[in-house]
């Protein structure tokens, strides 16, 4: 396929070592046992200089080249594959925030989008994600030992890039187990929370998804992964092409459904609010960048 390098059996290789990493942030030892541990782990890492990055400097030439020198310059900064989240105040960290009213949602990271939808993702990968967090929300949580997370950083890279090998094994609590085992023993814990969730507004969906799911892991080539793959080997194109294809489609699809006059004209509304409150901001600033920075961090 000219022009195009993938793994054969990767799911995402953007999640992985090829992917968009900071590799500075890999000495940081972020855990979730705790909400105290997580925000003090952000915390430090805002406050630790970094070597490389002070070598790049902060100001140049009277520019601001970055907001500091350290591992993270602001917590969001933090590439974690799920974050615990509160909408802050302007102005305020949100480790701040989070440390003093608690968590709001829960940001969830490591998720692809959906090339076959116009919008990213559909109504049954929705379904799966509240029943999935549903049933995280109410199992039981141990905290996590440090063999333990290793265990799930290895298994995480194992799956990016060898996921659907047929005979690919996961460590459980240094046990070995295929993949499909794992994946059909999470889908049975999930399965409960799927059937209330459908009996509370009667539908079908949260179950449905989950019989998708487990008819995907006899056939891996069903997987999002597994079409785009088997799609590009088949017409022989590569990548940018397929992904052109698709990207007309979608074109084609938003302009055979436009916005509604109502619809168009709110966005619009709410458009022309936000710069008249961006204007409003500037022109009531009374303070320089450096002290807001130092306000910021205190």
């Amino acid at each position: 396929m000219p022009g195009t390098r993938y793994g054969p059996y990767a799911t995402s290789l953007r999640m992985s070592d090829l992917g968009y990493q900071n590799k500075v942030q890999s000495q940081l030892n972020v855990g979730y046992n705790s909400l105290d541990a997580y925000n003090s782990a952000l915390d430090k890492a805002i406050r630790t200089e970094d070597p490389y990055y002070k070598r790049l400097g902060v100001i140049k030439n009277g520019e601001y080249q970055q907001l500091n020198a350290n591992i993270l310059q602001i917590e969001n900064e933090f590439y974690g594959n799920i974050r615990p989240k509160r909408v802050s105040t302007s102005g305020e960290r949100p480790s701040v925030a989070l440390k003093q009213q608690g968590i709001e949602y829960i940001e969830v990271r490591a998720l692809d989008i959906n090339p076959f939808s116009p919008i990213g993702i559909d109504s049954s990968q929705i379904a799966f994600l509240d029943s999935f967090l549903l049933c995280s929300l109410f199992a039981k949580s141990d905290p996590i030992s440090a063999r333990e997370k290793g265990e799930n950083i290895a298994n995480f890279d194992r799956v990016v890039l060898q996921g659907r090998h047929p005979e690919v094994s996961l460590t459980c609590q240094n046990t070995c187990e295929s993949l499909v085992d794992v994946a059909r023993n999470i889908l049975s814990k999930i399965t409960p929370f799927a059937e209330m969730l459908d009996q509370a507004y009667a539908i079908d969906d949260h179950c449905a998804v989950l019989k998708q799911l487990d008819g995907q892991l006899s056939d891996l080539d069903t997987t999002f992964s597994g079409r785009i793959v088997k799609q590009i080997e088949a017409n022989q194109e590569g990548f940018f092409p397929f992904a052109y294809q698709l990207s007309e489609k979608h074109k084609k699809e938003f302009l055979a459904n436009p916005l509604t006059d109502e619809r168009l004209a709110y966005y619009q509304k709410v458009a022309k609010e936000s710069h008249l409150k961006k204007q409003q901001m500037e022109d009531d600033d009374t303070i320089s960048f450096e002290e807001f920075l130092a306000s910021y961090y205190q």
